[in-house]
Formats: C-alpha cells, structure tokens, sequence
C-alpha cells in the first residue's frame, strides 16, 4: 500500500514499508521461538534464502570494484533486507495456518478497497484525468489494485454469501477495479485480463464466463458514464489505445536493450548498485548511467549480477512445477481446485507486472507477498492428514 511518495500518520513511505515489515517478521518471530514445532525454513524457502543473502552482499561489493561510498551501498543492501522480511513473514504465517488463505484472499480484497479511497478522492477533484497517484504511488498501487480484483472474484465465486453481502463485494471489486485504471497502469490491466482468464480455465470452468464478462461490463458502465460526463478522460483512455500500446512496447523493448548493452563483463557477473535512484547528489558519471530497466529479471542483472539473475529465475520455474503438479492431481475437485489455481493465478499476474512495470527488485512488495504464500502453502499442504482437514483450513 506504500511507496517512496507517500506513507502513513506523517511517515514517509519508505519509512511506513519498513515499519511495516519489521513489525510483522517481529510477530513471526515471537511465536517461531514461543511455539517451535518445526525448522524456520523448508528446503525451498532455503533457496529462496540464499537467493536474498546473495543479492543482498553482491552490491557491497560494488563498494570496492567502483570505489562506492558504503552508506550508499548499505542504504540499497537494506531495502533488499526489508523486501526478504515481507517474504519470510507471509511465508511463516501460512506454513503455520496463524493466516488461512481465506483470510489471506480477503486481506487482499480489502486493503485495495482502504488504498483506493484517496486515489477516488484525487480523481474526483480533477477535471483532466490521464492517471492520478493513490497512497502508494503509480505502477506499485496499479498492480496491486489488479490482484485486488481478483482476489474478490475468486472470493465471489469460492464462497457462499448473504445477498447484502455479495452486493457488498461487487461494490469493491468495482471500486477496485475502477482505480486500477485510473492509475494507467497498462501492465496491471494486462495482469488482470491474464488472472481472469487463467482462473476461468483453472478454477471455475465455467459454461456462463461470457455471461459473467458482460454483466461485469455492464455494470462499469453506470460510474464510468457518471465520471466522464464530469470529467475530462479522454488522456487516460487514450493510455490503452492500440497506438500507446504499440509505442509502449517499441519503448520498454528499447529500455530492455540498454538495460544490459552498456555493461561491462564485472558488471555482469556483480550487478552494480543502481545509487543514483538513492541520492541525487551522486556523480553525473553514475547519474548519466542510471537506467531503470521496467523489468525485475533484467534489473536483477544490471544491480545484482547475473547469479541473483539465474538464481531468482529458478525459483520461478520450481514453484511453477510444483503447483501444476498439485492442481492436475486434484483438478476435479472443485473446492480445492480454486484456492490451488488461485496460487497458480498470483504467481503469473505478479510475474507480468515484474516483467513489463517492475523495474525495482526492492520495490515489488506484492511479489513478495505472492512467492512467500505460494512456498507457505506448499510446506503447510505437506503436515495436512486428512481430505476434512484440508477443507476446513481452504474453506
């Protein structure tokens, strides 16, 4: 919910991140020593481990092969230790069952409701709308509003509600929804397109979709038409037009190039801290090199060496084959279907959003968060006994 340009009760937003995630690794810890049942890691999570020792140490070396202030190179090394505590606390929380992934899909839902409500508030004091800033920023906040939405899609359909409380969710997944496109967040709306689809084939393999994509249209209908007879937002949905499309990837494509072209072979193999996004003041020389890549693998070369590279890559593929194994083996059970395809679903929208917006590796909180539940959940699934047991704990 956080990002550089705004935080929480007059704390900077980088400050309320860091807060944030110290505090609740603190409460994984309280209770990793007070209940100890088993190991902290699981082999998995211990790749995952030195997958952080690794990008966190490549760019202290940098220190030394570029002669580097090491305040600087400290300051980059934390973000990578706080972006490790938002990983191993979600990850604790589900392997203990302390959060279910009921509980973990409406936290989702809500917090993207809460982190809407000042983005509303800035477009509705505008009368040119091409994208506006929330309390976290532009891409971070957009991709976080696309898992938002789905996450009350999948509560939706997965769960059985009261009528008072399905209007309820339909009026956040609008209100969700709505603010993701008015940061203009093309990636994030790709990744929403993409979660839909996916969950349809994976989890409802429903025979009424179409229906459902039309009355879902429908109704964004009645506030988009209110909006726009208020307010100009023409420049805003001129950002998903073919043409923008288009001259986005010719764009980022080029950026993707740069990202690596100008390295040299030290650089490659240890990354080189990117400071300049640090501190302004830093030399020209470092300043005229910075470049932000809009791409987490591609920044994970250029800042951290190719190793951190091949390393987070794997980690990828290993979580994929995992959870493609777990959901063809139970693919015909319905409830368990949806909660395993929803992992399968997070994983790929994050993976979009890191490869078209990402840009920082310290700066994709929800990436994180996705990896971290999908490893909990794996490690939680193994210590289950029985089928009742299992529906109690999804359900």
């Amino acid at each position: 919910m956080f990002s550089r340009f705004s935080g929480f009760l007059g704390l900077s937003g980088g400050i309320t991140a860091a807060l944030a995630s110290v505090c609740l690794f603190g409460i994984a810890a309280i209770h990793f020593l007070v209940f100890k049942e088993r190991p902290l890691l699981s082999p998995l999570a211990s790749i995952i481990m030195a997958f952080f020792i690794i990008v966190a140490l490549f760019p202290l070396m940098s220190s030394f092969i570029y002669n580097m202030g090491i305040s600087h190179i400290f300051r980059f090394t934390s973000e990578i230790v706080i972006t490790f505590l938002i990983f191993i606390s979600i990850y604790y929380f589900i392997r203990e069952g302390i959060l279910t992934p009921k509980f973990f899909l409406y936290s989702i839902a809500i917090l993207g409701t809460i982190a809407s409500y000042e983005l509303i508030i800035n477009v509705l004091n505008t009368d040119n709308l091409r994208r506006v800033r929330g309390l976290g920023g532009l891409n971070y906040i957009g991709n976080t509003f696309a898992v938002s939405s789905v996450s009350y899609i999948v509560i939706l359909y997965a769960t059985d509600h009261k009528s008072w409380k399905k209007i309820g969710l339909y009026f956040g997944l609008i209100v969700v929804f709505m603010t993701m496109i008015f940061t203009g967040t093309r990636a994030a709306v790709i990744s929403f397109v993409a979660g839909v689809i996916l969950f349809q084939i994976f989890g409802m393999k429903s025979r009424k979709f179409k229906l459902y994509v039309f009355l879902f249209g429908l109704m964004l209908m009645i506030p988009i038409f209110i909006l726009a007879s208020n307010i100009d937002m023409s420049l805003l949905l001129g950002r998903y037009s073919y043409e923008e499309l288009e001259s986005m990837a010719f764009i980022r494509f080029n950026i993707y190039y740069s990202a690596v072209a100008d390295m040299s072979f030290i650089e490659f193999i240890f990354g080189r801290a990117d400071l300049s996004a640090i501190d302004d003041s830093l030399s020209s020389e470092l300043s005229n090199r910075y470049l932000n890549p809009h791409n987490v693998f591609l920044s994970l070369i250029r800042f951290n060496g190719i190793l951190s590279f091949i390393l987070f890559f794997g980690i990828w593929i290993i979580l994929y084959s995992i959870y493609f194994k777990i959901y063809f083996a139970r693919k015909d059970k319905p409830q368990i279907r949806v909660m395993e395809a929803t992992i399968i679903i997070f994983l790929t929208m994050s993976f979009i959003n890191v490869m078209f917006s990402g840009g920082k590796f310290t700066r994709n909180f929800y990436m994180y968060i996705a990896i971290g539940y999908a490893v909990g959940y794996y490690d939680l699934i193994k210590f289950i006994k029985s089928p009742k047991e299992y529906l109690k704990l999804i359900l």
